[in-house]
């Protein structure tokens, strides 16, 4: 009687998952990077989005709009976008109304991604016009939102929100600081 057994045998099933590991140890690396992209780009969308909105309704209600972080300087904690003063504090009023709320990041965020320039906020005029306070009163005036993201000693993605005068918002990838926002 000539009987065969079908099936793996163990050598088949050793080597089968060495393979297995041996791709999944290559592809871990591109996922870290592919999460981290995913990430950073949900934050750049997020803040350039929250810049559009109060752009819009400064031009709608008439009045400044502004962005700021709800706590420090430091982006990741979450911002508001509310309704300021002529001169812009940047300091969000307890009996102020939100326009618009973006909640806290992931803990991996925090620390690395804060808006850099003269203040930390962003405001805009009834004409949409990105706007600066000052001793006199406001100026117009260009700003940028500097996004790293890394753990301080190392940098995996980074790049600028250019804010024009006139309001207009664009990205400048892989540059951060002054620089990113030369040619406004």
């Amino acid at each position: 009687m000539d009987t065969k057994i079908s099936g793996f045998t163990l050598i088949e099933m050793l080597v089968t998952m060495a393979i297995l590991a041996i791709l999944a140890a290559v592809a871990t690396p591109n996922l870290s990077r592919f999460l981290d992209s995913g990430r950073f780009n949900g934050f750049y969308t997020d803040i350039t989005s929250s810049l559009g909105l109060a752009r819009s309704e400064a031009m709608k209600r008439g009045m400044t709009v502004t962005v700021a972080p709800i706590v420090g300087s430091d982006l990741t904690g979450g911002w508001v976008t509310f309704v300021d003063s002529d001169t812009p504090t940047g300091v969000f009023p307890t009996s102020g109304t939100a326009i618009a709320r973006q909640g806290s990041y992931d803990a991996s965020l925090s620390g690395v991604i804060a808006i850099t320039g003269t203040q930390s906020f962003m405001s805009f005029d009834r004409l949409g016009r990105s706007i600066s306070p000052n001793s006199t009163g406001t100026i117009p005036g260009a700003g940028r939102i500097s996004l790293t993201l890394g753990d301080g000693s190392t940098i995996r993605k980074s790049g600028t929100v250019c804010v024009a005068w006139g309001g207009r918002t664009r990205f400048v990838a892989d540059v951060t600081g002054t620089t990113a926002c030369s040619n406004q």
